[in-house]
């Protein structure tokens, strides 16, 4: 059911979605929708939790591994269009999302982990001067932008690649050479 709605939400976006057509795309009816989920809301906080979810983990992971605080936000930055690569429709609901409270938490959490990783770079010298926490929304800024251009994740023709984008982040916050 979550994998239709997901696929509905990503085609017509939040408005254009109903509970009928997600009971019929999946098979499913709406009344067995509602015995899961009090509204449409819910459904859709459901559709984006899934990944999300899943994303926070491999950031911990890459924040957790050994390597300059550089290293690390660049390998963060890989998993997540990595993972938005594996979830494309994900991908594309997530960027029309109104705020909920399971988006801003999870949000809140990916960010945790790059402002981490911003400040060990800071420590080591291998990444740039400012607030790790406003750094790690231009990051997170970045990731959203490659988003609309990143050919698996778009749907889109075009030769933009993963080692372009990491281009494009180090430059932006690697520590000027001294």
């Amino acid at each position: 059911m979550l994998d239709a709605a997901e696929a509905l939400f990503a085609a017509a976006g939040f408005e254009g979605a109903s509970l009928d057509r997600i009971a019929a795309d999946s098979g499913h009816s709406v009344g067995s929708i509602y015995n899961l989920f009090p509204n449409k809301d819910a459904v859709y906080a459901a559709v984006l939790e899934r990944p999300a979810r899943l994303l926070v983990e491999h950031l911990a992971e890459c924040a957790a591994a050994r390597g300059t605080g550089l290293d690390t936000v660049l390998a963060m930055a890989a998993t997540a269009i990595r993972d938005m690569r594996a979830f494309p429709d994900h991908a594309r609901t997530r960027l029309a999302a109104p705020s909920s409270t399971s988006h801003r938490e999870a949000t809140g959490a990916m960010l945790d982990h790059y402002a981490g990783a911003i400040r060990r770079g800071q420590a080591d010298g291998t990444v740039r001067a400012g607030d790790a926490a406003d750094l790690a929304r231009y990051v997170g800024g970045l990731i959203s932008a490659h988003i609309h251009v990143d050919p698996e994740i778009a749907g889109r023709s075009g030769t933009t690649s993963l080692t372009d984008f990491l281009d494009v982040v180090r430059g932006a916050f690697a520590a000027p050479s001294a």
